[in-house]
């Protein structure tokens, strides 16, 4: 049955309001916290760099930059001897990460974000050597064994899962480090994403 002249008036009178009401409608998810929010309180890191419970750590503001993953895993790796000291005063434990965890918190604090060119495995040999992890780790054949062997570790197969690891390793690198009376390593952008890159290819099957 077909529908009447004044069926469809009132059909196309219904979709045309409807379109309008539509357009009036915010984006779907207008209102939700940006991606990375919800990391960024729960792992307290809002608690100094918002509520400045550390009055020397930078605020949010300053932190949100854009860069890349490897910029973003640097600056994270850098900043931990300062965090580690602070935690007493801010009050709050070392926050344990995970890939999904690295990944939200890049979005949030990265901006438009950079995209890091490929890593040069053979750089990322010289950089073990240089920051003196192979004192402890060893990968492969090279390297001494007092600390866990880096090579083969296939589960940590993305870099944010490399990068957390990295992460929740430094307080035991902290301990190591004052009772040795060694030097916490810093990295920048070019050096994590070799050391990384290579750590990466050691875990691939041959």
């Amino acid at each position: 049955m077909r529908p009447t002249a004044g069926i469809r008036f009132h059909l196309v009178t219904l979709a045309l309001l409807g379109f309008v009401v539509g357009a009036q409608r915010p984006p779907a998810r207008a209102g939700e916290e940006p991606p990375g929010r919800a990391v960024f309180v729960s792992k307290g890191c809002a608690v100094c760099h918002e509520e400045r419970a550390v009055l020397q750590a930078p605020h949010l503001t300053a932190l949100r930059q854009d860069r890349s993953l490897f910029a973003f895993a640097a600056a994270l790796w850098n900043h931990a001897p300062m965090m580690w000291a602070n935690l007493p005063e801010a009050g709050v434990r070392w926050p344990r990460l995970g890939p999904r965890d690295v990944a939200a918190l890049a979005a949030y604090l990265n901006g438009a974000g950079h995209a890091d060119p490929p890593p040069n495995v053979s750089r990322g040999q010289i950089v073990l050597h240089q920051k003196g992890c192979l004192n402890c780790h060893a990968v492969g054949t090279g390297g001494l064994k007092v600390a866990r062997d880096l090579g083969g570790r296939v589960h940590f197969g993305s870099n944010e899962a490399w990068i957390a690891a990295l992460w929740n390793h430094a307080p035991t690198m902290f301990v190591l480090k004052m009772e040795k009376g060694l030097e916490y390593p810093a990295f920048d952008r070019q050096e994590m994403k070799d050391m990384v890159g290579l750590l990466r290819d050691s875990g691939r099957p041959r």
